[in-house]
């Protein structure tokens, strides 16, 4: 198992094929430490994990997501892949949500990537 972050857009993000809904958002551009991020929010909401690993209040209250970050649901109803694009605005507080396709996340996530 690998690092991650579970994301929450608000409000939520419905896929472009079928028209569900979209849930279970997560990403690795974050701090990747198991925190719950929601859209609107300045630092995490949530970290479940274990209490002897979880931060204390004051130091989960300091940290930050970056400038721009992908994140991937775990699907929906049909089989098309999708993913989005969160923003930080100047007060660091998640602000914008884009949904993009898979290829498009990817070419975000490596800028020197040819596909």
């Amino acid at each position: 198992m690998g690092f991650y972050d579970d994301y929450i857009p608000m409000p939520t993000i419905d896929c472009p094929t079928c028209g569900m809904p979209f849930a279970g958002w997560q990403g690795k551009d974050g701090p990747c430490a198991f925190f719950v991020w929601r859209q609107g929010d300045k630092a995490p909401v949530d970290q479940p994990i274990a209490d002897e690993c979880r931060l204390p209040l004051e130091d989960l209250q300091r940290v930050r997501l970056p400038r721009a970050f992908a994140i991937y649901p775990h699907g929906c109803q049909c089989s098309a892949v999708w993913a989005a694009i969160g923003e930080t605005d100047g007060d660091e507080r998640w602000s914008v949500t884009r949904i993009v396709t898979s290829d498009e996340a990817r070419a975000f996530a490596d800028p020197f990537s040819n596909t």
